[in-house]
């Protein structure tokens, strides 16, 4: 009579196999979860951008744009001037979100004193692009900063 202590191939191949089956649905579940959290802070981040310009639109009214038309203030001139923190990458903490970033405001009919204005936000972090990004700037108005924090406006 032969004594069996251990496990036979054929049960080694059934763990092995059930212990992949189950790390699979693993990854996939928390690579969601991880996905919907960058997302979230990406919409955190346009929120913020778009705080920061209705609060630096009430300090500095002259940056407003006339009735019927637009400007666009970049991520970097309201961190210069302290309306906004840095934002960094979720994904990579080493890069930031804000260098290719901006608000387009627009200022519509203004109705008694109630001014009509509207702001796109354009978030540019790693591949994550906002959709108001794919709108042309080309002739707007432009507050920026250069390298010294130092206001640059292209009118």
């Amino acid at each position: 009579m032969r004594n069996k202590k251990g496990f036979t191939m054929m049960e080694l191949l059934a763990v092995i196999v059930i212990l992949g089956i189950l790390s699979t649905l693993a990854v996939v579940a928390v690579s969601g979860y991880l996905k919907q959290g960058y997302d979230a802070t990406y919409t955190d981040f346009e929120k913020t951008l778009e705080g920061a310009a209705e609060n630096a639109l009430i300090t500095s009214a002259s940056y407003l744009p006339s009735v019927g038309n637009s400007r666009v203030i970049d991520a970097n001139w309201l961190i210069c001037h302290d309306f906004m923190e840095e934002l960094r990458d979720p994904k990579d903490n080493s890069k930031n979100c804000h260098e290719n970033s901006y608000v387009i405001v627009k200022r519509g009919a203004d109705v008694g004193f109630n001014m009509d204005i509207t702001y796109d936000v354009c978030l540019q972090c790693g591949s994550y692009q906002s959709e108001a990004c794919k709108q042309s700037i080309d002739n707007i108005p432009r507050v920026s900063v250069n390298q010294e924090c130092e206001d640059v406006i292209n009118e």
